[in-house]
């Protein structure tokens, strides 16, 4: 089927027309769509194509309705095989991925959706621009870190205060998949692992809000399904992920003393492993 067909019927259905195909007729299209282009020599400009269109299809959408929107994330979870790691940071997580991120009124599924997007962004191998993906991994960071809510700032506390209640449960929600994304991608990441492990031998030396960060960082990356015992690796081990050497941590991480927000970026930013 043609890439026009395949928009045609996209923009039927992200737009609820009557003309519309059934949803598992539509995944299927999608479906078959995806595999023409992995079977294709250059399957570039079909999916340039599409992604096009579906740019103009977007901005047809009214996307404070959460049904349009996990729509749409449904189809670019189809579509995620084709999709590069740039595009899916360049074009669709300020469009599409970074607002569903902070709506709390979406389903269980829709926010699994979009967090296991950015995953894919944060993971997906991309040659031709991986300075890319290493700013968005920093990004990534960079938000959790210092936009997202920490209840053990005073400043953000106050701020906290005199907030709606539905801006208080965008907050959350924006906090709570910042740090399952992250801890997804740091799970894998021996390099992120190893740098918690180190800092919170430290810990009496950081500040409140600091404390605060790692401690949830920590022990998220320990909870199930993502099983971290740092304890139980063996110095080798440990080692062998340090970047061949526990000097490459220590200076920057004693350098920042006493620890803040700020400082804990400042150790954690070139651990997280660029592309």
């Amino acid at each position: 089927m043609s890439t026009t067909e395949v928009s045609r019927q996209l923009r039927l259905y992200l737009e609820s027309s009557p003309q519309a195909l059934s949803a598992p007729e539509v995944y299927a299209l999608v479906d078959t769509f995806v595999s023409d282009c992995i079977a294709s020599e250059e399957p570039e400009a079909s999916v340039q194509t599409l992604e096009n269109d579906l740019q103009v299809i977007r901005d047809t959408l009214d996307l404070s309705k959460c049904a349009q929107t996990e729509t749409l994330l449904s189809v670019l979870r189809h579509l995620e095989p084709v999709l590069s790691s740039t595009s899916l940071i360049s074009t669709w997580f300020d469009l599409v991925l970074r607002p569903a991120l902070r709506e709390p009124r979406l389903s269980h599924s829709a926010i699994a959706q979009a967090k296991d997007l950015v995953v894919v962004a944060l993971e997906k191998p991309d040659n031709i621009h991986p300075e890319i993906q290493g700013e968005f991994r920093r990004r990534i960071l960079d938000l959790y870190l210092l936009d997202a809510f920490n209840e053990a700032s005073a400043e953000d506390a106050l701020e906290w205060a005199g907030l709606p209640k539905e801006q208080r449960d965008q907050r959350n929600i924006w906090k709570e998949n910042l740090e399952d994304i992250l801890v997804v991608f740091g799970v894998d990441q021996p390099e992120v692992r190893l740098l918690v492990y180190c800092t919170n031998s430290l810990m009496s030396q950081m500040d409140r809000p600091c404390r605060h960060y790692c401690c949830r960082f920590s022990t998220a990356l320990h909870r199930p399904p993502h099983v971290c015992n740092y304890m139980a690796y063996s110095t080798d081990t440990l080692q062998s992920h340090s970047l061949n050497s526990m000097d490459v941590f220590w200076p920057p991480i004693l350098s920042c003393r006493p620890f803040s927000r700020h400082s804990w970026l400042t150790i954690l930013r070139p651990l997280v492993r660029l592309a």
